[in-house]
């Protein structure tokens, strides 16, 4: 299980995070993990991604273990001219 921690956000920006959330199809927790790693992380995302696709990881299992967005990692893959991995490793 995953430690979590606190975070007090105004009620406006909230609402923001909510909308954009709601937009994406995902909760507010994964648009402020892609945010978060995006500030982070702006060196070498695109690598481990691609790294994660060419080792057989599907999308989903690529964000889950780079903490991005599923849609992030499509396009990434999708970029790149790779397919979609289909199945799971293990």
């Amino acid at each position: 299980m995953m430690e979590t921690m606190n975070v007090t956000v105004p009620a406006g920006v909230w609402g923001r995070l909510a909308s954009e959330a709601d937009t994406r199809g995902v909760t507010v927790e994964d648009v402020l993990v892609a945010a978060i790693n995006h500030v982070i992380r702006p060196q070498g995302r695109r690598e481990m991604i691609l790294a994660f696709v060419r080792a057989g990881f599907t999308d989903a299992q690529v964000a889950a273990h780079t903490g991005e967005l599923v849609g992030f990692v499509a396009q990434v893959r999708r970029d790149a001219g790779l397919k979609a991995v289909r199945g799971s490793r293990g």
